[in-house]
C-alpha cells in the first residue's frame, strides 16, 4: 500500500512539473494573455549578472523575450528603479529608449504579420537600494525586482528565468530555480548559472549569497534546504523541525504538488521575511522565537504557504493582492490548528481581528479587492493580511469545512501557475459549494466598513428575548447564538437582516449565558452588554478564545473603576486562575496583564 502512494505521488510531481514546464494549460495562456498590458507578454529573462559587495554595485544585462497578441504597435514599458541603463539592444540592432520616473519604455514598432516573439537586451548598472541588500557576509534580493533587474511589475505577467550570477568565491549561493552549472573564475570569483521553467510573477525572482551553516531534510521527493549563520546543523534542524509537517499540510490543502526539487529557508540578520520561487527570507531573530516557543512558528509556515498561494498561483493585479496575503494568512492559521489545536487557530484570528480593530479605529479600512490599475505600493500594509484572514475565516464557517476546503483546492488546482482574480476566486468556491456567494463578496470583499451592531438580552417568564439593532446601512448575515442554561448549551442560527430584531427562545432551565457571535467568527465586535457574573462564567467556559477574550476585556471595563458591581470582589483571583490554567496561550496572556493592571474595588 505504502509502495503504491509512493508510486502515486512521484507520478502526481512529474505530471505537475510537465504540466507547468512550459506555459501552464492552454487556459492559462490565455489568462495571461487576457492580463498582459497592451497586449504584451513577456515569456522569458534571461539575466547575466555580476555582484560586488564590497562596493555594492552590481553590473547585469538582461534579454527580455516578449510575445504579442497583434501588431508590435505598442511599446515595451518595464520597471527599472534606481538603475543606470546603458543599451537597449534587438539582436545587433541598437533601440531607442525612455528612461524616466523608474519606468523604462522600449518602441517595439513594426508592421503587423512579423511574428509572435521579439527579445530585447537591455545592459545597465547601479547601486540598489531596497531591491538589492548588503549584510555583513551576505547579500540578497528582496521584494523589488525592478531595482535589481528592469522588469514587469505587473504580477500577472509571469514568464521563465534563466540567471548567471557572478559574486566572490566560497559562498553558499540560492536561487529561483534549479542550478545547473557552477564555474570556477579568475580573480577568486565564481559563476552559477540557474534556470527556473515553472513561470513566475518578476516580483517572485530572486537570489541571496552569504556564508551559511545548512542542514537537510527530504519530504517525499523534495529536499529542504535550512540555511543560517552561526547556527549548528542541530540547531537549524531544530529550528526548522516541523517544516515537513507544514510542507505534507499545504500540499494536501491545495490538492498541487510542489513544483520545485528544493525548497530552501534563509536565515537573515534583520530581513524582511519575504516569499521567493523556490526558497524564502526568514529574519534570524525568528530562530529564537522558535527555540523558546515552537508554536511561535507562523513566520515559516506563512512563507512557505505562500509556494503555493502567491507564488504558483498569483494575484492577477495588485488591486488583488488581498489573495495572495489574505489567503497566505489564513492558511497559516490553519495549519496552526492542524498542529498545535484549534486555540491557536482562534489566536490568530484574534489577533487579526485586534489589528482590523486597529485599522478601522484610525480610519484606514478599505475594501479587499481593489480596482485593476492598482500600483503595487498602494496595496500593501496590514490590511489585507487582518482583514482578508478574517473573511475568510467568516467564509469557512458560512460554507462548512467540506465545501469550503474543496473550493481551496478548486482554485488552487485550476490556476496553479497562473494569475487569479477575484471573480476566480469566487467562482471556485461557487463551484465546489454550489452557493451563489455574491452578496458575500460584495459586503465582505468590495465593500468597506463594517455594521455597528447592537445586542441586548433579559428574560421574561421562562423565555429569552434577544433585541438586536443595527444602525447606519444594514447588512445582511448570520448571527450564530450560544444560549446556556443549567440543562445546557444551545447553538442557534438566525439570519440578520432588518435594521431592528426581536428573537424570542423558550429557557429550559435557568440562564447561564448568552453568547452573540459564538464561535467569534465576524470580523468585528457585536455590543452586547451582560452583568459582570455573566461575563465570569463566559472567562470560565466559552470554549473558543474569542469568547474569552471578549469576556476579559467586559470584566476589566466593567471592574476598573472603583465603584464597580460587587460582584467585581475576587476578579483579581479568578483572572489568576485563568492566567495560570486556561489552555490558550494569548488567553493566559490577557489574563496576566488585566490581573497586573487592575484596580481592585475596595
Amino acid at each position: 500500500m505504502l509502495g503504491g502512494v509512493l508510486l502515486l505521488a512521484v507520478v502526481s510531481l512529474l505530471l505537475l512539473r510537465e504540466h507547468l514546464g512550459g506555459r501552464a494549460s492552454r487556459g492559462c495562456e490565455e489568462t495571461q494573455a487576457a492580463l498582459a498590458a497592451g497586449g504584451l507578454d513577456v515569456v522569458d529573462y534571461e539575466a547575466d549578472l555580476q555582484i560586488d559587495p564590497v562596493t555594492r554595485t552590481l553590473t547585469g544585462t538582461v534579454g527580455i523575450l516578449v510575445r504579442s497578441q497583434g501588431a508590435w504597435n505598442q511599446p515595451l514599458e518595464l520597471s527599472a528603479e534606481g538603475l543606470s541603463i546603458e543599451a537597449v539592444r534587438e539582436g545587433d540592432t541598437a533601440l531607442e529608449f525612455q528612461h524616466e520616473g523608474g519606468s523604462l519604455r522600449i518602441p517595439l514598432n513594426r508592421a503587423p504579420g512579423t511574428g509572435q516573439h521579439r527579445r530585447v537586451s537591455v545592459r545597465y548598472r547601479g547601486q540598489p537600494e531596497g531591491g538589492l541588500h548588503f549584510k555583513e557576509d551576505a547579500f540578497y534580493t528582496a521584494f523589488h525586482t525592478a531595482r535589481w533587474m528592469p522588469s514587469r511589475d505587473l504580477p500577472s505577467d509571469k514568464a521563465t528565468w534563466t540567471l548567471r550570477l557572478t559574486v566572490p568565491a566560497g559562498l553558499s549561493v540560492i536561487a529561483s530555480g534549479k542550478l545547473l552549472t557552477r564555474e570556477a573564475l579568475q580573480g577568486a570569483k565564481e559563476r552559477y548559472t540557474w534556470r527556473l521553467e515553472v513561470p513566475h510573477s518578476a516580483y517572485l525572482l530572486g537570489f541571496v549569497a552569504g556564508k551559511f551553516q545548512e542542514s537537510q531534510a527530504m519530504v517525499g521527493l523534495v529536499r529542504l534546504r535550512f540555511l543560517g549563520a552561526g547556527r549548528s546543523e542541530a540547531e537549524l534542524k531544530r529550528v526548522f523541525a516541523d517544516t515537513t509537517a507544514m510542507f505534507r499540510f499545504f500540499q494536501e490543502r491545495a490538492g498541487v504538488p510542489y513544483p520545485f526539487e528544493e525548497y530552501t529557508q534563509v536565515l537573515l540578520p534583520e530581513a524582511t521575511p519575504q516569499e521567493v520561487a523556490g526558497h524564502a527570507l526568514l529574519e534570524a531573530g525568528y530562530a529564537d522565537e522558535v527555540l523558546t516557543e515552537p508554536r511561535e512558528d507562523w513566520m515559516s509556515a506563512h512563507e512557505l504557504a505562500h509556494q503555493w498561494w502567491g507564488n504558483l498561483v498569483t494575484c492577477g493585479s495588485w488591486g488583488d493582492f488581498w489573495l495572495n496575503e489574505g489567503l497566505t494568512t489564513f492558511m497559516t492559521a490553519a495549519y496552526k490548528e492542524h498542529r498545535w489545536g484549534r486555540d491557536e487557530y482562534d489566536r490568530e484570528m484574534a489577533l487579526a481581528r485586534r489589528r482590523y480593530q486597529r485599522l478601522r479605529a484610525r480610519g484606514a479600512d478599505r475594501a479587499l479587492a481593489l480596482p485593476e490599475t492598482s500600483l503595487s505600493r498602494e496595496v500593501g500594509g496590514p490590511l489585507p493580511y487582518a482583514k482578508g484572514s478574517l473573511v475568510l475565516h467568516l467564509l469557512r464557517s458560512e460554507l462548512g469545512e467540506e465545501d469550503f476546503w474543496a473550493g481551496i483546492r478548486e482554485f488552487t488546482a485550476s490556476h496553479a501557475s497562473c494569475a487569479a482574480s477575484t471573480s476566480d476566486f469566487r467562482a471556485a468556491l461557487e463551484k465546489a459549494s454550489g452557493r451563489e456567494l455574491g452578496p458575500f463578496f460584495a459586503q465582505w470583499v468590495h465593500g468597506t466598513g463594517v455594521p455597528e451592531i447592537v445586542a441586548q438580552h433579559r428574560v421574561e417568564e421562562g423565555t429569552l428575548v434577544l433585541e438586536v439593532e443595527q444602525s447606519q446601512r444594514v447588512w445582511s448575515l448570520p448571527l450564530t447564538l450560544a444560549i446556556e442554561t443549567d440543562a445546557g448549551r444551545e447553538i442557534r442560527r438566525v439570519p440578520l437582516a432588518p435594521s431592528h430584531q426581536e428573537f424570542r427562545f423558550p429557557l429550559k432551565g435557568s440562564l447561564k449565558s448568552v453568547r452573540v457571535d459564538a464561535g467569534g467568527v465576524l470580523p468585528f465586535a457585536i455590543s452586547h452588554e451582560r452583568p459582570v457574573s455573566m461575563l465570569l462564567y463566559q472567562l470560565d467556559h466559552e470554549p473558543d478564545v474569542m469568547g474569552r477574550m471578549d469576556a476579559i476585556e467586559h470584566l476589566v471595563e466593567l471592574c476598573r473603576a472603583g465603584d464597580g458591581p460587587q460582584e467585581c470582589q475576587g476578579l483579581r483571583d479568578r483572572l489568576a486562575i485563568s492566567a495560570r490554567d486556561d489552555a490558550s496561550r494569548l488567553i493566559r496572556k490577557l489574563a496576566q496583564d488585566a490581573h497586573q493592571q487592575m484596580i481592585a474595588p475596595p
